[in-house]
């Protein structure tokens, strides 16, 4: 690379140009700097000398910028003949030049100018300060012919736009990319009005959005031409429409998200304010037991499944308003529909065939079960929030009903729904204020009488003296997610009580609490059994815990690492209602099972009836096999613990011997049996 030093290139010619009246320098691309000039080119520029030539800094010409936009033609070989404008001793200069490649040794590429014409404009100092503003600021500055020709560009618009060729016949409406915009911007200008929006147009940078505003303006020869300034806001744009997106789409369905569907709800519902021949549907949609396929395939394959969703929802439901992913596996649709009640059985049956077509998981196919809490608006709510709440109640009345089913609300699911509110807050206060019980009913040998044992029971005693049925409150316990905080409870509590007896000599007695099957999805659970049982000094095997057979093999790994666990504590294990659930000879092998309850509904008539006695039968001799203790619960007569125990049940427990007992009773019924007096049974 040259140095910026008087010492001449070696070249023959210059010597020649050297003579010229006309200004002539080379200009490094590269470097972006003079290299060369003659004595008529130093005279132009005001230089005394061609040191002096070589030291100023021409970066800041528009030459610069336009030499680096046609580089690449002067490297084809190409000769340019354009206009350009300078400040030359402060003096805006209009200079008429011929321009061409020419090889520099020690230079890799260099550009010849020659200049033919030169136009000085002597200007005031606000006009020469203007000009210069115009050369360097960001804005994008053109003038246009009022047929959109450009006449004019700045070196910000040739930045963007390119060096403006001699004959370019383009127009300014070729590079806006809406026709609307086009159509607009037109017959605003031709009211006399500027034109000013945000708008997409194409630069050499490609497509990007830019602040444009377009006025008729009076050139120096008084002719009306049109004045173009853009600033570049596409960084600016582009953030927030990705804040927009991120504010009302679902970024894994990009469907439309809660926020924009309630909108749209607002929206519809002030359109059918003043209408009675429409309403509006509102549909939640809702899959079942997707969470199965989370743990199952992963949630790489539940997210494409919900993409999927989303997909066949918005590409096959043409006609609705609005399709959205409110959240989780939970979807939405909103559409105007006629008041026949045939139409809406229809769009209801078409939404549900959507469903009937497998899903493609990992190469299987596999069937999704969906349900649909639907209402109407304006009928069944006024407002968006109204209509989701409704939406909300039909879909949990929707539950349970096959693989795909609808409930369209009613009033009185809101009643239902308000009472279930209702006992869930009386739940809550329940539990800070102590209001659960424990009650205990025996468990006694069938052969000798002799009490062995108790179930506990939870029992709710409202404030004014009366029981809420277990039947009732450990659903929605369940529901809720409380239920893990009453077995603990009881857990402890029973514990508790059972040393409490023990330490009176009312004991050794074997105390069975009923255990959920989400414990078993709790890796804490066996810490706090072992915490129970250290905190009361309870023997462990004074302590059984009742598992039914559905808790055991709906997990039967965890289950079976749970159940190891609870064993090396020294704990008993029983299986509850066992012949109801899952049953089945393999879990039984693997399961460290130390007790098997015989379900009531088998009892009922082991005395009458040779099918259940069949079964009885049955479940005693497998347990006798497989060296399980047993216990029949439910037994109310005389009869049924006599066939019982000629068939060899080890114990029993039902209301024949005793009913549940409040604590204090029971610790009575308890002495009693220490002291070998009779305890009272039911005839």
């Amino acid at each position: 690379m040259m140095t910026a030093t008087s010492e001449q290139p070696d070249i023959p010619v210059l010597n020649a140009l050297d003579l010229l009246n006309t200004p002539v320098w080379i200009w490094d691309h590269d470097a972006e700097r003079m290299i060369w000039g003659n004595p008529s080119c130093l005279e132009l520029w005001g230089a005394d000398s061609l040191e002096h030539f070589l030291a100023m800094d021409f970066t800041k010409q528009a030459l610069s910028v336009q030499f680096r936009a046609i580089a690449e033609r002067f490297r084809a070989g190409e000769i340019i003949e354009e206009e350009q404008s300078f400040q030359i001793e402060g003096t805006p200069t209009t200079v008429t030049c011929q321009c061409q490649g020419i090889a520099i040794p020690g230079c890799e590429f260099a550009t010849l100018v020659e200049v033919r014409q030169i136009a000085r404009s002597p200007l005031d100092a606000n006009t020469q300060s203007s000009i210069e503003a115009l050369q360097h600021t960001p804005a994008m500055v053109s003038i246009h012919q009022l047929d959109g020709c450009c006449v004019m560009r700045n070196p910000a618009a040739m930045r963007s736009f390119g060096y403006l060729e001699p004959g370019d016949k383009s127009t300014i409406y070729d590079r806006l990319l809406d026709p609307i915009v086009i159509n607009d911007m037109q017959n605003t200008l031709e009211q006399g009005e500027a034109f000013s929006a945000e708008l997409l147009t194409k630069t050499i940078q490609g497509d990007r959005w830019h602040h444009f505003d377009a006025r008729i303006i009076y050139n120096e020869n008084n002719n009306r031409v049109i004045l173009v300034n853009e600033l570049d806001i596409h960084k600016r744009k582009m953030a927030a429409d990705q804040a927009h997106r991120l504010a009302y789409y679902d970024s894994l369905t990009d469907l439309p998200n809660r926020v924009a569907f309630s909108n749209r709800i607002d929206d519809i519902l002030l359109g059918l304010a003043n209408t009675h021949e429409l309403s509006a549907v509102v549909i939640f949609i809702n899959i079942n037991n997707f969470s199965d396929v989370n743990s199952t395939f992963g949630f790489s394959v539940g997210d494409e499944i919900l993409r999927e969703v989303g997909q066949r929802l918005s590409s096959n439901l043409h006609e609705v308003e609005i399709v959205a992913r409110l959240g989780g596996d939970k979807f939405a649709v909103l559409h105007k529909i006629e008041t026949e009640a045939n139409y809406l059985q229809s769009f209801i049956q078409q939404v549900l065939a959507l469903f009937d077509v497998p899903f493609n998981i990992l190469g299987y196919s596999y069937l999704l079960g969906v349900r649909l809490g639907i209402a109407l608006v304006p009928e069944h709510a006024q407002s968006e929030n109204e209509a989701s709440r409704v939406c909300d109640i039909a879909l949990n009345h929707a539950k349970n009903k096959g693989r795909t089913s609808w409930v369209m609300y009613n009033h009185r699911m809101s009643i239902a729904t308000y009472e279930k509110t209702q006992r869930v807050q009386q739940l809550y206060e329940a539990m800070a204020k102590g209001h659960f019980t424990l009650y205990f009913q025996p468990q006694l040998e069938l052969l000798t009488g002799k009490l062995v044992g108790a179930e506990t029971l939870l029992r709710w005693q409202q404030e004014d003296g009366s029981f809420v049925s277990p039947s009732e409150f450990i659903p929605l316990a369940e529901q809720m997610g409380v239920i893990k905080d009453i077995t603990r409870w009881v857990v402890r509590e029973a514990c508790r009580l059972n040393q409490h007896w023990a330490d009176k000599g009312l004991g050794p007695l074997r105390i069975a609490v009923n255990i959920s099957g989400a414990e078993f999805a709790d890796d804490s659970f066996v810490d706090v059994i072992k915490s129970a049982l250290l905190n009361s000094g309870l023997a462990p095997h004074l302590l059984e815990l009742e598992v039914t057979e559905t808790a055991l093999v709906d997990n039967t790994e965890k289950a079976i690492e749970v159940l190891g666990k609870l064993k090396e504590l020294g704990v008993e294990i029983a299986i509850d209602d066992f012949g109801t659930g899952h049953s089945s000879l393999n879990y039984l092998q693997h399961f460290p099972v130390d007790r098997l309850k015989i379900d009531r509904s088998f009892i009922n008539h082991v005395h009458t009836e040779k099918a259940d006695l069949a079964i009885v039968r049955t479940i005693l001799n497998l347990a006798e096999a497989l060296d399980i203790s047993t216990i029949a619960e439910g037994i109310e007569y005389q009869s049924q613990s006599d066939v019982l125990q000629q068939h060899h049940c080890a114990e029993g427990q039902g209301y024949f011997f005793s009913r549940p007992l409040p604590i204090a009773e029971f610790e009575a019924f308890l002495r009693n049996a220490m002291n070998g007096k009779d305890t009272p049974r039911q005839t």
